[in-house]
């Protein structure tokens, strides 16, 4: 490569020497000017070939890194080493490292990164739909264990306390909270009438 760029300065030293000659002494340049034009688009195009050859021999290098990690992810997993969640964690953070170092080694060339950008992305936009199925599988055992509460309970002051707590931490909507009020009024109602009696 070092002797490359050497020649190439060289040639091009000479070539430019020729076309100055050839302009003192009234001769045409325009073959000189031509082939000089040729020499710097064929060094253009060399490093450009050097340049991907260079990334995709990082990239190669960064795909073998990220298949040896999974190995060994996998391993520790089959070795009981780690947990399901701990090696389910660890694989979506490989994932991610491997396509921003992808990325990276992509910038540094100069090459098309839009499939990378998409790989992550795709990744944040599933861990974004997991986190939200998952929270939302939460609120839902929250809250039918305040249901059961609240279906147990005979206690209608703690009847008033589950429905607040449901309706303040989300776990039902406004229109459920306000039929569970106006049930619970019925109750106090059917209390007193049957105390009454």
């Amino acid at each position: 490569n070092q002797y490359d760029d050497e020649s190439y300065k060289k040639n091009i030293n000479f070539l430019s020497k020729k076309i100055k000659i050839e302009k003192q002494f009234a001769k045409s340049s325009v073959d000189t000017e031509q082939e000089m034009t040729n020499a710097i688009m064929s060094e253009a195009d060399r490093r450009t070939k050097h340049q991907e050859t260079e990334m995709n021999e990082s990239l190669r290098q960064k795909d073998l890194s990220y298949d040896a990690e999974q190995m060994s992810l996998k391993r520790n997993l089959i070795d009981k080493k780690i947990s399901q969640d701990e090696y389910d964690q660890a694989m979506k953070d490989a994932e991610k490292k491997y396509h921003q170092d992808r990325l990276d080694i992509i910038k540094k060339y100069g090459g098309d990164e839009v499939a990378e950008h998409k790989a992550l992305l795709d990744i944040d936009y599933n861990n974004f739909i997991q986190n939200q199925q998952k929270e939302a599988k939460d609120k839902e055992k929250k809250s039918n264990e305040y249901q059961k509460k609240y279906d147990k309970s005979n206690n209608i002051s703690e009847k008033s306390a589950i429905n607040e707590s449901m309706y303040q931490n989300g776990l039902e909507t406004f229109e459920e909270y306000e039929q569970k009020k106006v049930d619970i009024a019925q109750q106090k109602a059917d209390q007193r009438k049957q105390i009454e009696q």
